[in-house]
């Protein structure tokens, strides 16, 4: 899935611009981007919708901000922000955005944009990603293609009051949802950094049971989906080589 021509061009400004800035207190650019896709709206300030989904704090954006800096060197690494959810304009989510994350780091780029098509052309452009509990943060991280731990998400997308009954709960699937090279961390920001792979059994045992690299660099994995990514035996070795990497590191 390629952004079109003139949103592409939009997104790779907005990341020019964003290594340029860093020059003010560098004399050179930085090495690395990593995208922070903040979801707040709705989500963040409803009463009807926090009833729904888990709260996600400013420290859990923090945190793994902080974490993606110290695995790319805090000197080379600079951070581009988009933040989203309201109903018409995102000038006040950027502006909340601003007020928590503008501390984090030495080089904090806030995107100007306002069209969610170009939000998720600067992430997937990025070399690593904060997501928040959010659709365009989703499919951002898993276009991007990202090494291993270069994605990091929130651990808890639904309220956990939630009756087992509920429609929501009965119908999402950790399994099918984080991929397992996605780095999980606690939505208030605290707790260890695992894979996905690792955070629950049911999902290391399904991806363990696949068998998704043998001696011979083949693949004898059965079908399966991700939200639309197939991993089956027509899948890159790389997709299996990845795969295998998060579950051994459990």
């Amino acid at each position: 899935i390629t952004p079109v021509t003139a949103t592409q061009s939009v997104a790779a400004a907005i990341l020019a611009s964003a290594r340029a800035a860093t020059l003010v207190h560098s004399t050179s650019p930085v090495q690395r981007l990593v995208g922070v896709q903040v979801r707040l709206g709705e989500k963040a300030h409803d009463r009807h919708y926090q009833r729904l989904y888990a709260e996600t704090g400013w420290a859990y954006y923090r945190a793994a901000m902080r974490h993606l800096a110290r695995e790319f060197g805090p000197e080379r690494v600079g951070f581009v922000v988009t933040a989203g959810g309201s109903m018409g304009s995102n000038a006040a989510d950027m502006n909340e955005a601003r007020a928590h994350l503008s501390s984090v780091g030495a080089h904090v780029f806030f995107s100007p944009s306002e069209d969610p098509h170009v939000d998720l052309a600067v992430l997937r452009g990025c070399d690593g990603l904060v997501i928040g509990p959010s659709t365009l943060g989703w499919w951002a991280a898993y276009l991007a293609q990202l090494p291993d731990g270069r994605v990091i998400a929130p651990r808890h997308m639904l309220n956990a009051e939630l009756p087992e009954t509920h429609a929501l709960v009965k119908g999402f699937d950790r399994l099918d949802y984080y991929p397992p090279s996605w780095l999980l961390l606690d939505n208030n920001g605290t707790g260890t950094l695992r894979y996905a792979a690792c955070v629950w059994p049911s999902v290391n045992e399904t991806v363990r049971s696949l068998h998704l690299v043998t001696a011979t660099g083949t693949s004898n994995a059965p079908e399966r989906t991700w939200l639309g990514a197939i991993i089956s035996s027509s899948s890159s070795n790389e997709r299996y080589t990845a795969t295998a990497a998060a579950v051994a590191s459990c």
